[in-house]
C-alpha cells in the first residue's frame, strides 16, 4: 500500500477512522473511498444495514498449499448461501499475516437489516462452513473463526437510513471498516498477493437522504 496514502489521526473526509494512540497511522485513501462506496451503495439499496465483523483463521499446528484459494472459496459459499436468504450480503476483507505459518482474513459484511436482525447467528453460520472448508467438525467449537465481540464497542452495528441516529451508526461503522485501509509495514503476505477484496456492488453517489 505504498500509494494513495493519508496519515490522519482522527478522520478521513469528515467520518472517523482507528486512531493511533502513540503514534498516526497511515491508510490507503483509495481504499477508504471503496469502503464507503460499498457502505454507500447498501445503504441506498436497504433503509436498514446490518454491519458485523468476523476473523478466519487456520489451526496453528498445520500449513495448507493453497490458504488464500480456501478463504475465497469459503467467502463464495458463505455469501452465496446469505444471498439464497434474501441477505444481499455485500464484503470488504483484507488478509493479513505476521507471524504465523498461514494468513488469515478480517471480513466486513453488510447485509439487509430487515431481515437480520442479529448478528451472531449469522457468524455461527460461518464458524460451521469454515470448519467444513477445512474438514473440522461442524460439532466441534474450533475457535477458528473470531466474533469480534471483546471490545468495549461490541460487535454488530444497525444503520436506520432514516433514524436521527443514522450518521452517528454510519460514522461508527466507517470507523470499524477502516481498518481494512491500514498500511501495516508488519505483515508478511507474499509480493503479488491480493490483499484487499470486495463483493461486486453498484457504486453509488451517497446515501439516500429520505
Amino acid at each position: 500500500m505504498s500509494k494513495n496514502k493519508v496519515i490522519t489521526k482522527a478522520e478521513y473526509k469528515g467520518h472517523p477512522v482507528n486512531a493511533g494512540i502513540v503514534q498516526e497511522f497511515s491508510y490507503s485513501t483509495k481504499i477508504l473511498d471503496k469502503n464507503q462506496e460499498l457502505l454507500d451503495s447498501t445503504l441506498k439499496r436497504h433503509n436498514k444495514v446490518l454491519c458485523y465483523r468476523m476473523d478466519l483463521r487456520f489451526p496453528d499446528d498445520k500449513t495448507y498449499e493453497n490458504p488464500n484459494k480456501l478463504l475465497s472459496s469459503f467467502m463464495n459459499v458463505y455469501t452465496n448461501g446469505l444471498s439464497r436468504k434474501g441477505y444481499d450480503p455485500a464484503y470488504a476483507a483484507r488478509l493479513e499475516q505476521e507471524t504465523s505459518v498461514n494468513p488469515h482474513l478480517h471480513v466486513e459484511m453488510l447485509v439487509d437489516g430487515n431481515l437480520a436482525k442479529d448478528y451472531r447467528p449469522l457468524v455461527e453460520k460461518a464458524e460451521e462452513g469454515w470448519n467444513r472448508t477445512l474438514g473440522i467438525s461442524s460439532e466441534v467449537n474450533s475457535g477458528l473463526v473470531d466474533y469480534c465481540d471483546k471490545s468495549e464497542e461490541g460487535n454488530g452495528t444497525m444503520i436506520r437510513r432514516n433514524s436521527k441516529h443514522c450518521n452517528e451508526q454510519y460514522d461508527k461503522v466507517h470507523k470499524q471498516m477502516s481498518y481494512i485501509a491500514k498500511d501495516k509495514v508488519e505483515d508478511i503476505i507474499p509480493a503479488g498477493t491480493r490483499v484487499i477484496s470486495y463483493s461486486r456492488y453498484k457504486s453509488g453517489k451517497g446515501r439516500n437522504k429520505d
